[in-house]
């Protein structure tokens, strides 16, 4: 199903709670990526596979966005700055804070300036 819905950046901001500069490769036991079904957290798991690839493709020029607990507010959210990068964003699970995080190809620097 498809579903069109318009906002502005600033309305978009506002799914936000917060941005950090990336960390997940200091703290991948912390997150789960979304769609990933390895629930294990064992070394070697498709969830860190999936990171460790997103991770080496952008060298570690990437931001956490926090979106808070709604999975439909995360979705939003990862799907316009997919569209407005030209790149993917990541759907994480935050399993320490239990929200979701929208991983964000743009460094942390360039997404606030």
């Amino acid at each position: 199903m498809k579903i069109e819905l318009e906002f502005t950046e600033q309305e978009i901001e506002y799914i936000s709670t917060g941005r950090c500069p990336d960390f997940l490769s200091e703290q991948i036991h912390r997150f789960e990526v979304i769609g990933v079904s390895d629930g294990a957290l064992k070394p070697d798991n498709l969830h860190f596979q999936a990171i460790d690839k997103f991770l080496s493709e952008h060298n570690g020029q990437a931001t956490l966005c926090f979106v808070g607990d709604q999975f439909l507010a995360a979705k939003i959210y990862a799907d316009w700055w997919s569209k407005k990068l030209g790149e993917k964003c990541h759907l994480l699970w935050d399993a320490v804070d239990e929200e979701f995080v929208v991983w964000v190809p743009k460094s942390f620097e360039e997404l606030t300036a």
